[in-house]
């Protein structure tokens, strides 16, 4: 809490006190030979008659003196009926107030105890109720945002508001009720007076923790599923977020993504966060968000890009720097570990060096940050295989100047963070692709100037093209074994990155039913595999040299033959080379 809300809670609790009127209004009006009293602007008593020798008006001002000596000692009675005879008294502060006639109780339709029971109950609610009220007796106001109070009590006459300090609020009012809207931060009260009296209430006006945008999400292909959504936001709502310094936000309710969006070329939903932070007005707001999908063109071309140098990282460092270039899909491998003597931030981030905004696509496949190297790179190429068939992306706005945090892991010591993006400019110029590993905040200065890399390969994708006649030699397939070499003459040792189509063919000739198997196989350690088997995502558990384990299998008729592709690469973390079996 801050203090200014604090202090001011104080004041509240004083100011508590003073937003009624504690007085006790009396007052008589003769009428058609007739006279009401009433206390606080509440009729509760009138006389039809005289009684004995006094007169209608000499009953009425007796009244009214006792009452009004009551209210002037501060008393606080409490008002009942005693009978005595034939007659009933309304009593009060040990005394007696009124005796009501034959004369009172007809004009009632009553008789003249039920007509004592009525003015004892009437007196009472009326001396509670007080003068003059106003609520809440205190308010806490954001700038901008209004606040209503309501004059109540039995108080009559023109209402008169005022602010101390003048220009603290604005003020508007209409009959009872009044609206006030924060108009400079502060401390201060608001004061009514009516009929005589007046009541103040405690004001505490506020700057607000923050306002919101709507948030405009741009994504590829035709099947996104519910996490690459949920990505897409958290990349967003930083930016839609207008907080005030030192002021956070929690999202208190997140968009309802859909688990598969597949219809439509747009999706409206929102979101909620809560807005707090010191010397501030918390508060809560909705953001609008818009989803839309984006057709993109096939790029002119691919490259590669591999940040595993160093893979242990010992101090904080720049670990890759390097341009994107305008349509090109960049294929970024990164596998690094974490070997200071501290936590460390591996961050990959995209700068707009040029003049204009950029749009650029981004496809994820970020594994777990986990001690356990082979998991993380595993992952990532599970997750990087799905969506770079499907051509699931996000299209990320990065403004001239600006950067674009795309990977935040936090890594515990020998923690390895892997994972496979690939980010293509759509419009507006080229882009700097960086990873950097961090001790401390990350900050929004911008990189330093470009720094030669070698580890960047053009054109790393294969095709190969197998064959496998049941009955005859088994078909292998080298994965990682024909290191990619780029311009420069640095090879890649394992492909890692290197996306392989493997278009293979199977035919059954012999006159039976035959099951033809498709294995996974490690060759130079341990490895885990992805594998897109004509669409379908497939996995397979961590084995050692010389293990085989099932990718899948087919079963042909007689004399069929058929045409599969498989989609793979290989992972970082793994070891490679490895290999596809198919036999039968």
């Amino acid at each position: 809490m801050s203090k200014d809300i604090a202090s001011f809670l104080l004041v509240f609790a004083l100011f508590s006190g003073w937003s009624h009127a504690r007085e006790v209004r009396v007052k008589s009006v003769t009428a058609s030979g007739r006279v009401t009293i009433s206390v606080n602007g509440v009729p509760c008593i009138t006389l039809a008659s005289g009684a004995g020798s006094l007169s209608v008006q000499d009953r009425a001002n007796l009244i009214r003196l006792r009452l009004e000596r009551w209210a002037g000692a501060g008393a606080n009675p409490k008002f009942g009926v005693a009978r005595k005879g034939s007659s009933y008294r309304v009593t009060g502060a040990g005394e007696i107030l009124a005796v009501p006639t034959a004369a009172d109780a007809k004009r009632l339709g009553l008789k003249r105890r039920s007509t004592a029971h009525r003015w004892a109950a009437t007196l009472q609610r009326a001396w509670n109720t007080p003068f003059l009220t106003l609520s809440p007796s205190g308010a806490v106001i954001g700038m901008g945002m209004s606040r209503t109070f309501q004059v109540g009590g039995g108080a009559s006459g023109p209402i008169y508001v005022r602010s101390e300090p003048e220009g603290l609020v604005s003020i508007n009012q209409s009959g009872k009720t009044i609206t006030l809207t924060g108009r400079n931060p502060g401390q201060g009260s608001i004061s009514v007076i009516r009929d005589g009296a007046s009541v103040t209430s405690a004001l505490l006006v506020l700057k607000l923790a923050g306002s919101v945008r709507p948030v405009q999400l741009e994504v590829t292909g035709g099947s996104v599923p519910r996490d690459v959504l949920e990505e897409a936001f958290s990349y967003e709502i930083d930016a839609s977020m207008k907080l005030e310094p030192g002021c956070v936000y929690k999202l208190t309710q997140p968009p309802a993504f859909p688990s598969v969006w597949t219809r439509g070329d747009q999706l409206t939903l929102s979101a909620t966060v809560y807005m707090h932070g010191p010397q501030r007005l918390g508060v809560t707001r909705s953001i609008p968000i818009t989803v839309q999908r984006r057709k993109v063109d096939r790029a002119t071309g691919t490259v590669l890009f591999y940040s595993n140098y160093p893979e242990r990282v010992t101090v904080p460092q720049t670990l890759f720097r390097q341009t994107v270039n305008h349509d090109t899909n960049t294929r970024l491998l990164y596998h690094h570990q974490n070997g200071t003597s501290a936590a460390m931030n591996l961050g990959i981030d995209i700068y707009n060096p040029g003049d204009k905004s950029v749009h650029a696509l981004v496809v994820d496949g970020t594994g777990p940050v986990t001690p356990d190297t082979v998991l993380t790179g595993h992952v990532a190429a599970y997750r990087y295989l799905k969506r770079h068939v499907d051509g699931v992306g996000i299209v990320l706005r990065i403004p001239p100047g600006a950067r674009r945090r795309i990977v935040r892991a936090q890594l515990k010591i020998n923690d390895t963070a892997s994972g496979i993006l690939m980010v293509r400019p759509l419009s507006g110029g080229d882009i700097l692709l960086t990873a950097a590993a961090e001790h401390g905040p990350e900050t929004d200065r911008a990189p330093a100037q470009l720094v030669k890399n070698d580890a960047v390969f053009p054109s790393p994708d294969k095709t190969i093209e197998a064959e496998y006649e049941v009955g005859k030699t088994w078909a292998h397939i080298a994965l990682g074994r024909h290191a990619i070499t780029n311009p420069n003459g640095t090879k890649l040792s394992g492909n890692y990155g290197v996306v392989y189509t493997v278009k293979l063919r199977i035919s059954n000739p012999t006159p039976s039913p035959r099951k033809v198997q498709v294995l996974f196989e490690a060759k130079a350690g341990a490895a885990r595999g992805a594998f897109l088997v004509d669409g379908k995502l497939v996995q397979t558990p961590m084995i050692y040299p010389p293990a085989e384990v099932k990718i899948t299998d087919f079963h042909l008729r007689a004399g069929e033959r058929r045409n599969v592709t498989i989609i793979t690469l290989p992972a970082a973390g793994g070891s490679y080379p490895a290999g596809i079996i198919v036999h039968g």
